[in-house]
């Protein structure tokens, strides 16, 4: 009896064994897994947070493999603060000037917005999780100081992505402009466009209806572009060989009301040679080229005298609209600019929410699916108008028209890193009042410089400036 029992208990078990013994299997691999991933130790439980100093701003702190950390920082002391660098350091020791980094470009923090940073800081283990506490110093310029260094906070993070975070705005340090010029001729400036030899751009004079061709050598204007078909133009835009234009003709002829059309221009006989008009066309602004289509921004979209706003794409090959993208998150869309792999477009929504009020955001559109992907939306953001990528593809200049400027709402251009999709900075004129109002921004072919335009505002004639990209 005894030899049967013990018979039937190991069947028992061997049965038990048979239905458990995969999951128990499994769950013991799951939990080698996790050990060896690190996701039981200490420091993964490690939250990220930062305690600003008095006077300061600092908040979502994201550590990289790389050491470089990245996050948004700000001054609420009611001081602007012009930034030279900034440094992460290990310890409180303060760190010595030529410890911090100067790609800042005498970036302006003005007082209650906060700015996208990065800080390089010092790790002693570069592997996911591993925790990290250090001081935040800038280094900065204050209207009562010079070369200032002050820690702004203490960070406590831990890293959570690999080197996926880049530590530049793209290379730049743009000269302040403080020289105003002033063309002889037209008023009322708003776009800028490149011939793509770089020795000439046109400045659309909406005032006096025409387009000025400037060269960037003399600045001086070499001749103008008017023709009797030209009503309100705003905007154009040159083929790959500078012999055509594609004019966004704003108060043109649609087919059935004066509400804008295309008009394409043979640049070496200076006339007309095809109008594109279409219903769609509903107060259109600014236009982009890329490949065999042109981009047009359309303010009210297909409903006249309302704020929300599309882009038509237009074939240049059938000089004709091909389609449209259209979102509930357009209001008022103005300037385009196309990344130089014609991957996709930022465009000014100017009616769009920048995180705390409808004055401007920027919107991302994959050019591959035509359809908005992403916005970048900034406090700093104030009456946007438009929009310039850089040749190089790593930062865009954006003109804010009523943004903050020597401590007054005159207009600055604000900094665009493309790889964080987020304002790293501004720039702001040395003179006054020649800011007020900036309309239109390019850059030359080469990105050596961006061109500025302002329109007559504020007793100061219409002219434009130009950011030296060194």
């Amino acid at each position: 009896m005894k030899i049967l029992f013990e018979h039937f208990k190991a069947q028992s078990a061997m049965e038990y064994l048979m239905t458990y013994g995969w999951a128990i299997l499994l769950i013991a691999i799951v939990l080698v897994a996790f050990f060896t991933l690190g996701v039981f130790k200490p420091n993964k439980l490690t939250s990220s947070a930062c305690v600003a100093q008095t006077g300061f701003l600092c908040s979502q702190p994201v550590l990289s493999t790389n050491g470089i950390l990245q996050m948004e920082v700000g001054v609420n002391n009611g001081q602007q603060l012009s930034v030279i660098g900034d440094a992460c350091t290990n310890s409180s020791n303060i760190p010595t000037q030529t410890s911090f980094t100067d790609f800042y470009s005498n970036m302006n923090l003005n007082p209650g917005v906060q700015y996208q940073f990065t800080f390089q800081c010092p790790l002693t283990s570069n592997i996911i999780g591993t925790p990290f506490t250090g001081k935040l110093w800038l280094l900065y310029d204050s209207a009562s100081t010079s070369n200032q260094i002050m820690s702004i906070g203490t960070v406590s993070s831990s890293i959570t992505t690999s080197n996926s975070i880049v530590l530049t705005t793209g290379g730049i340090q743009p000269t302040v402009p403080s020289t105003y010029y002033i063309p002889s001729g037209g008023y009322g400036f708003q776009y800028i466009s490149f011939l793509p030899s770089g020795s000439y751009f046109y400045l659309s004079a909406l005032g006096s209806g025409d387009f000025l061709n400037i060269s960037t050598t003399s600045y001086n204007v070499a001749n103008t572009l008017f023709l009797s078909s030209f009503a309100a133009p705003y905007s154009l835009a040159f083929s790959s060989s500078g012999n055509y234009a594609y004019v966004v003709n704003t108060g043109g002829y649609n087919g059935q009301a004066y509400n804008g059309n295309m008009l394409i221009i043979n640049m070496l006989t200076n006339t007309v040679v095809n109008t594109i008009e279409s219903t769609s066309f509903n107060s259109p602004l600014d236009i982009a080229l890329s490949g065999s289509y042109a981009y047009i921004t359309n303010e009210y979209g297909d409903v006249p005298s309302v704020y929300d706003g599309n882009i038509l794409i237009i074939s240049t090959s059938t000089n004709s609209i091909v389609g449209s993208i259209t979102s509930t998150s357009f209001n008022a869309p103005r300037g385009i600019s196309i990344s130089p792999d014609g991957s996709y477009a930022y465009v000014v929504n100017s009616g769009g929410y920048n995180g705390q009020a409808y004055t401007g955001n920027i919107l991302i559109i994959s050019l591959i699916s035509n359809s908005i992907i992403g916005s970048i939306e900034s406090p700093a953001f104030s009456s946007l108008y438009d929009v310039a990528i850089a040749p190089s593809g790593t930062y865009a200049y954006v003109t804010n028209s009523n943004g903050q400027s020597n401590g007054a709402n005159m207009g600055n251009i604000l900094i665009i890193n493309t790889a964080l999709n987020s304002v790293v900075g501004s720039i702001e004129p040395s003179t006054a009042p020649s800011y007020y109002g900036l309309t239109g921004i390019a850059f030359s072919p080469s990105g050596a410089n961006a061109y500025v335009a302002s329109p007559n505002q504020q007793a100061a004639p219409s002219g434009f400036f130009i950011i030296n990209n060194n």
